[in-house]
Parts: C-alpha cells; structure tokens; sequence
C-alpha cells in the first residue's frame, strides 16, 4: 500500500520547527505504515542555534522513521519590516513560488494528502488550494492563545493598532477576563502592520480543514470547549480542533 505524504511547512526556529517535527515523529510512530513526512523549511537569515537545530534534524532523519527535510531556495529578505512577526509573515509569503513547485515535485512520487502549516505561514494556504491539498494549522501554543488569536478579528474591529494604551479587561471566549496591559507582547506594541498581521492570521485560521494544537483537553477545558463551540468568532463556522498533547499526570 503506497504511503501518503504529509507536507509540514515552517520556518527554521527553534520555538517553531521543533515541536512541529515532534508531533510529526509522533504520528510516525503511532502511523508510520501509513504516512511519510516531509519538511519544507524556509531559513532565516541569522540563527544562532542553527548548528544544534541541524544536527536535531540529522538525527531525526536517521532515526528510521519515514521523514525527511527540505531546504526551500532563498529569497529576497523583506525591506523596511516592523519587527520579527512582519519580517516572518512577510518571508514565508515570498516563498509561495518555491512551495508550488516542491509540491509538483513531492506529488510525483507520492499522493501528498495535507499540508500542514505554521502559524505564520497563512498565506501560504493558498497554495494548498491551488494545488487541491487540505491544509492544516500547526499551532505550537496553548488554547489560550489560540483563543485569542480566532477572536482577535472581532476585537480587531474596536483596538485597530493594539492595546497597548487601552486600560481595561479584554474578554476572550473560555478565559478569565485580562487586563489589556497582560496581552502578549506583540499586540502591546503600537504599530499597526504587527497587530494586522495578527489580526490576518487569526482570520485565516478559519480556512484551515482543522488546527492541530500542542495540549489536552484536561489542561485547558474552557478555551478548547469555547472554540469547538465556536463562541470565538460567532459569525464563522468552528474550526475541528485536534489537542495532541499529552496528560502526564494521567499517563504516568
């Protein structure tokens, strides 16, 4: 039975790459008869980790299971960003040329039968639709954020720049309100192109036929239960959610 080919794509950082190609090793070990994974791997330009993150992915490659990684060609680094999310949107978005083509070739050995994508990597949805592959959200945070980040569009509507002059308590769907000075760092800022590249994010999340998440529904009952019943984004369909993580404190 030929395997199918699942496609995760990402860029190479440490926080980003890592737990992706994890979670990638762990449906390899539950489903390996069934599935191959291949990495689509755009690189930064300056990563002081890059050594140890290289030598992870030889060791991962040699492992025996059937995964393998592949470099993305470069491209031109954006010009006059805004700081590290906007130079990463703006990177990945670059790279659409390169990911059709790895595609065609990767399609011509194998049935490729999702892309599974970064967070940063929405626009490369596209792509996946072009090409007629479901695409799935990798999602390397927890349901708090994730919460957030797909009800972000609507709280977009009223804080167009960020919150970062606002005094008051943000309501998030299945989570304690929170002091707007408490938001994550890159929504304090007051710059409009980092708080819309969230804001698109968060709307294309939608898009995605399910978002894989890195935790258990033990952990964080009241965001995951928020978003499955789509209370995050009333107006939109709620996305099919796949917590992977583990309870230790049940398994052990």
């Amino acid at each position: 039975m030929e395997k199918l080919r699942i496609v995760f794509l990402t860029f190479w950082g440490v926080g980003h790459l890592l737990p992706m190609v994890e979670a990638a090793k762990r449906l390899l070990h539950l489903e390996g008869n069934h599935f191959s994974a291949t990495f689509l791997l755009a690189r930064l330009p300056s990563q002081s980790s890059g050594s140890a993150v290289a030598s992870y992915l030889r060791t991962t490659a040699a492992s025996g299971l059937d995964i393998s990684f592949q470099e993305l060609p470069p491209v031109e680094f954006p010009v006059d960003t805004e700081g590290p999310e906007d130079f990463i949107s703006r990177y990945i978005e670059a790279h659409k040329s390169h990911v059709k083509v790895a595609f065609a070739s990767l399609s011509s050995s194998a049935t490729v039968a999702a892309l599974v994508f970064d967070f940063f990597a929405t626009t490369l949805i596209d792509v996946a639709v072009e090409v007629g592959v479901p695409a799935y959200l990798y999602f390397t945070s927890g349901a708090v954020m994730l919460a957030l980040m797909l009800h972000l569009p609507a709280l977009g509507e009223k804080n167009p720049a960020s919150f970062e002059d606002e005094e008051r308590e943000v309501d998030i769907p299945g989570v304690i309100p929170i002091p707007s000075q408490s938001m994550p760092y890159p929504l304090m800022r007051n710059n409009n192109r980092i708080y819309g590249w969230f804001v698109y994010h968060g709307r294309r999340f939608f898009e995605a036929k399910g978002i894989i998440i890195n935790t258990f529904a033990e952990l964080e009952r009241g965001p995951l239960t928020a978003i499955e019943e789509g209370h995050c984004a009333p107006d939109r369909p709620a996305p099919l959610v796949h917590p992977i993580g583990v309870d230790w404190g049940r398994k052990h």
